[in-house]
């Protein structure tokens, strides 16, 4: 009767249909698992949109009740309203990604004492009282609001068999303390906390015996690199102490002591002086991030003589003046906003594994080296190639074709020329092409690769879904703010292993004081498919017409070909373009009339076409009536632009001059969509969207709280 009661009460997607009154025992009903004697003895309605206020005590009739599992459902209230007269030997629970947003009551850790596994994560919870009792061997509270921090002392103190605690994502706010009852912590989760202070050597000494993974990260902690002491860490597979303010020279020798040592991650804190060789002594290391540190001098060689074994390198953001080559395990190797110069080495494609090779924003010169991917093996993995921002020259190698994976070529603001190779145009996964600020010639070739064959099945046939999003890459989005003549590239500019400042530059920024410059990563649908979704060949010198087939990318996000000279036409084929988000064909050479079947992009949020040779008239619905007058200036034949307004807020000197300190004001503003789906989100019924209504959405998104202590060089 009991159970009859709460599907009654909870069940409005029908998932417990086979809850009859007529069947003989409810061990055959969904989610339901019996004891060998009949009785009802758990429970697993795991994401199955149940809903309603549960109380765990309206459950405990069903005497021989151990395991919840209800996971991803929307219960709220609070877990026990009342004693009860019957026993709870509950030994597992698990009620995260649910509703809760009550304290904890003492009731319920008084009643169930057998409790051995309590997974209470990603609710609201605010805190209560977790007087748990000795059975308890995992506690994960983590991505809630709790904020009582003697809720981790009495943790700390009463954790003698608890071996897993996660505490992650919450506002717990003080100095650690003593963990040395915490004997048989296997796993410790803090990150991403307000604690602050030293990080007690005892502490670290105390748990390491029986840890094998630690996450402090993304808090205040301080501590000297060479004071830190890992004794006794012989089973400690993961170490996480990135973005807190450790500093010293080099890292902890004793960590040497780690000798099973997977994942150590010291990211974003204030270490200095050359990378230890001890290092290479951890032979077991996949994972190692230093990112964001200050640290210098060459990458040690028996780093890569003794840690064959390393899977991903992180060194973005330091003092790096020499490169490695020769990790034959290497699949990701990370070293932007370095001191790397001269060639780039052709001994990388030594790194048979490679699939992500960034040397953006450095300081390599001469040509990008010609047989790079003539290794048959180098060749098989490569996927991405991030070499911006440098002072690279010559031309493009055509062996890059070679690279058969390759989904990302980045090579914006080089010194790169010529025509781009064909053999890299027919690459076959190639989604995202940047090229921008180089001096790249020829024509955008009129037969670009696509199949659709290639594109998921359950997306290939579809349009204006919106799929799981996924955060990739950087962008930098520029706008005027005033009426002053004042031009730079209006647009979306790829912004990715480009520092700041020689952005500000190339943009010549500051002279145009009005010209705000927002940063931030836009959405990227999908991964898996193998079209286009970025093409920025802007700021160079390509000739002829815009090709037909550009039309038939249609998940083409970012369409950027201004700033070149390119003449013919817009081809009416871009109507096809149905998710992209953003077009700039500006200051070209464009001729006859701007195509009316523009109108139907539903999904464009900024749209350049100015400075071109256009006729005729402005579509006069969609999209392309809302974008301001700079958007088609300087056309001497075309009707019907629109016009700025009094309530625009671009038409206000006022708001210029009250914002001209752009770089100083917007330097961690972050946005989580400026393509794909902004004109959806912000669409009002009618499909119209007007100027005003998306730039107070543009404000209202950049006031998204900032990421927790970022030092990222790019601002």
């Amino acid at each position: 009767m009991a159970l009859l009661v709460f599907k009654k009460k909870s069940d409005p997607k029908g998932f417990l249909n086979n809850w009859s009154p007529a069947s003989l025992s409810p061990c055959s009903w969904q989610g339901v698992s019996c004891s060998p004697s009949g009785q009802v003895s758990s429970f697993n309605l795991t994401d199955a949109g149940v809903i309603g206020n549960l109380h765990i005590d309206d459950l405990l009739v069903l005497e021989n009740l151990q395991h919840l599992h209800f996971s991803g459902n929307s219960f709220s209230a609070n877990l026990f309203h009342n004693k009860t007269s019957y026993p709870c030997i509950i030994e597992t629970l698990d009620l995260s990604f649910n509703n809760l947003s009550e304290p904890i009551s003492k009731i319920f850790f008084d009643s169930c004492e057998h409790l051995a596994s309590l997974n209470l994560s990603h609710n609201s919870i605010p805190g209560g009282n977790f007087n748990f009792r000795t059975s308890l061997l995992e506690l994960d509270l983590s991505s809630n609001l709790i904020s009582d921090f003697s809720i981790l002392g009495y943790t700390f103190s009463s954790c003698q068999n608890v071996k897993l605690l996660n505490l992650s994502y919450n506002k717990l706010s003080g100095k650690l303390g003593n963990l040395s009852s915490c004997g048989n912590l296997s796993v410790l989760d803090l990150s991403n906390n307000i604690l602050y202070g030293n990080i007690p050597s005892p502490l670290l000494s105390d748990l390491f015996r029986s840890l094998v993974f630690l996450d402090l990260s993304y808090n205040n902690l301080s501590a000297n690199s060479s004071v830190l002491e890992f004794k006794n860490c012989a089973k400690l597979l993961v170490l996480n102490l990135s973005s807190n303010s450790l500093y010293g020279t080099g890292i902890p020798h004793s960590l040497t002591n780690c000798q099973l040592l997977e994942n150590l991650d010291l990211s974003h804190n204030e270490l200095q002086g050359k990378i230890p060789t001890a290092l290479g002594k951890l032979g077991n290391l996949k994972y190692l991030n230093l990112a964001y540190n200050d640290f210098s001098g060459n990458i040690p060689p028996k780093l890569a003589w003794t840690c064959w074994s390393l899977v991903e390198l992180n060194l973005s953001g330091n003092k790096i003046s020499g490169v490695i080559s020769t990790l034959p395990s290497l699949q990701v190797l990370q070293i932007p906003f370095n001191n790397l110069s001269g060639s780039i080495p052709l001994s990388l494609r030594n790194c048979t594994q490679l699939q992500v090779l960034d040397l953006s924003s450095n300081a390599f010169s001469r040509v990008i080296p010609s047989g790079l991917c003539s290794s048959s093996t180098f060749s098989s993995s490569l996927q991405k190639l991030l070499l911006a921002s440098n002072f690279l020259s010559g031309t493009l190698p055509s062996d890059l074709g070679n690279c058969k994976k390759l989904r990302t070529i980045n090579v914006a603001l080089n010194h790169l020329s010529e025509s781009i190779p064909s053999e890299v145009w027919r690459l076959p996964h190639l989604t995202d092409l940047i090229m921008w600020g180089n001096s790249f010639s020829g024509e955008i070739p009129k037969d670009i690769c696509f199949d659709k064959s290639n594109i998921p099945s359950d997306l290939a046939n579809q349009t204006g879904l919106i799929p799981k999003f996924t955060h990739e890459a950087e962008y930098a989005f520029l706008r005027n703010i005033s009426k002053s003549d004042c031009r730079v590239i209006s647009s979306l500019i790829y912004y990715d292993g480009i520092r700041r400042e020689r952005l500000e530059d190339v943009l010549n920024l500051k002279s145009c004081p009005s010209v705000r410059l927002y940063s931030g990563f836009p959405i990227n649908r999908f991964r898996s498919n193998s079209t286009f979704r970025y093409l920025d060949l802007s700021s160079n010198n390509l000739s002829g017409s815009i090709p037909e087939s550009l039309g038939s990318m249609y998940y083409l996000q970012v369409l950027n070909v201004g700033r070149n000279r390119l003449t013919g036409t817009i081809p009416d084929s871009l109507e096809s373009l149905k998710d992209v988000g953003f077009i700039d064909l500006s200051h070209n050479h464009l001729e006859v009339r701007l195509p009316g079947s523009l109108g139907s992009l539903s999904f464009l949020s900024d749209f350049d076409v100015s400075n071109n040779n256009l006729i005729g008239s402005v579509p006069s619905s969609g999209q392309p009536t809302t974008f301001p007058a700079s958007s088609y200036e300087k056309y001497p034949r075309l009707c019907g632009i629109p016009s700025l307004t009094e309530t625009d807020p671009r038409s206000s000197e006022q708001y210029g001059k009250k914002n001209h300190s752009i770089l100083n004001k917007l330097d961690s503003i972050w946005f989580i969509a400026l393509t794909g789906y902004i004109a959806g989100v912000i669409m009002e019924f009618d499909g119209n969207v007007t100027f005003r209504k998306r730039e107070e959405w543009f404000m209202k998104a950049f006031s998204i709280k900032k990421r927790k202590k970022t030092k990222r060089i790019t601002g």
